[in-house]
């Protein structure tokens, strides 16, 4: 089988990296959200392909950072989508990146970046097996959003329930919280694993939302190595 890993930008992933740092180098192709690019290089990491999905002209942000324009052009390239802003492609070449489109992944939708990743590597490299870090897709343990489920305001905790999703992962028993937004990368994450039965899932991120049976559960920090899931 053909392996390819994805790093994600959730709250895991600074905890993940310490663990592939401990696992090695990973047998397959790595493909980075641009959200965790900086963390990637910092932690040492060159070989991967930093991947960009968004057209807000603000993502620039990501490829900016100094140790980044100093050490881009020692990655292995990037893939950014068609709709991608200009300022962002521009920081990426900036920043030595070698950018290219991915054709293979036209017509398939999705909002997340991370998805956009596992597509990429299902896609244009036809990996059949596909190892997560980092995709959380809720909030940070601890965190919460701004409005209360037990408000004094009536209106504020209908809100909440609309607003928020509560899951719990029985892994290990977290109680999780989604945005509308985190639901729908939930939703879209777990639709495509179901349209490509024949990609194994492993999720290693040890935390968060992608739980169902579809994936593979193995967290990173009980992994040995990487076959070993």
């Amino acid at each position: 089988m053909t392996n390819a890993l994805i790093i994600g930008g959730g709250p895991s992933i600074t905890d993940n990296l310490v663990e592939y740092n401990r696992l090695g180098k990973f047998p397959g192709v790595v493909l980075c959200t641009d959200t965790s690019v900086e963390r990637m290089i910092e932690a040492g990491f060159r070989d991967f392909y930093a991947v960009s999905l968004e057209d807000t002209p603000d993502m620039d942000k990501y490829y900016t950072p100094d140790v980044v324009v100093q050490h881009g052009k020692e990655i292995l390239g990037g893939f950014i989508a068609d709709r991608v802003h200009v300022k962002t492609h521009e920081a990426m070449k900036f920043a030595g990146i070698k950018v290219e489109k991915v054709p293979q992944c036209k017509g398939y939708i999705t909002s997340n970046v991370g998805l956009y990743a596992w597509l990429i590597a299902t896609q244009k490299f036809k990996c059949d097996r596909v190892f997560m870090l980092g995709m959380d897709t809720c909030y940070a343990p601890g965190k919460r959003p701004k409005i209360d489920k037990n408000s004094s305001d009536p209106i504020e905790r209908e809100l909440y329930k609309y607003a928020v999703q509560e899951l719990i992962n029985p892994h290990n028993n977290e109680t999780l919280l989604l945005t509308p937004e985190m639901q729908l990368w939930h939703e879209e994450t777990l639709w495509y694993c179901h349209k490509f039965p024949k990609v194994e899932v492993i999720n290693c991120s040890g935390r968060g939302a992608l739980y169902e049976k579809t994936y593979n559960w193995k967290p990173i920090s009980t992994m040995k190595n990487w076959s070993d899931y």
